[in-house]
């Protein structure tokens, strides 16, 4: 935004919202917000609306008529508020994202998961078979605690690869 290149921020907001937010969050929560677990939902929700708040306020020097129905529509602004006027958001410290449950091992984890499950969905593309096709899939971990994880994790991935079985 300093340096005027409004390109390069479109394309990291589209990178984020599109393919972080709702490619991998929105697809990880509906199991959530579907089950029975209501602190759980609740906790979720939390996550969507902060993320999404935040995303409209990044977004608002881009499209600003949109983000500022949007935000209203949202509930996230009070009778005579506007989104211009709301905190720019900014970068939670160590502390924040503690409260939030985030940990660098959490966040490292996620990486890794999403690099198995994109190279599962490359796999499945490179030999043709269709993406509703549920077919079964075989994980070798780098280790013993890695398959610790995974395995503690299979409930959720398991929908996210289209897994018919998958063993570990």
């Amino acid at each position: 935004l300093e340096r005027f290149r409004f390109n390069d921020l479109a394309h990291e907001l589209y990178e984020f919202i599109w393919h972080q937010y709702c490619d991998w969050y929105v697809e990880y929560s509906k199991d959530i917000l579907y089950g029975k677990d209501a602190a759980r939902r609740t906790q979720v929700l939390k996550v969507m609306h902060y993320v999404f708040s935040s995303a409209l306020r990044l977004l608002h020097p881009l499209m600003p008529f949109v983000t500022e129905e949007l935000w209203h529509g949202m509930g996230y602004g009070g009778e005579g508020d506007t989104i211009v006027r709301g905190p720019w958001p900014l970068a939670l410290d160590a502390k924040a994202l503690q409260k939030w449950g985030i940990s660098a091992e959490g966040v490292a984890y996620v990486d890794d998961k999403h690099d198995m499950i994109r190279a599962g969905r490359t796999l499945r593309s490179d030999y043709g078979i269709p993406p509703a096709q549920k077919i079964d899939y075989i994980i070798k971990p780098v280790s013993a605690a890695v398959a610790q994880t995974l395995a503690a994790d299979l409930e959720s991935i398991r929908p996210l690869l289209r897994a018919e079985s998958l063993r570990i």
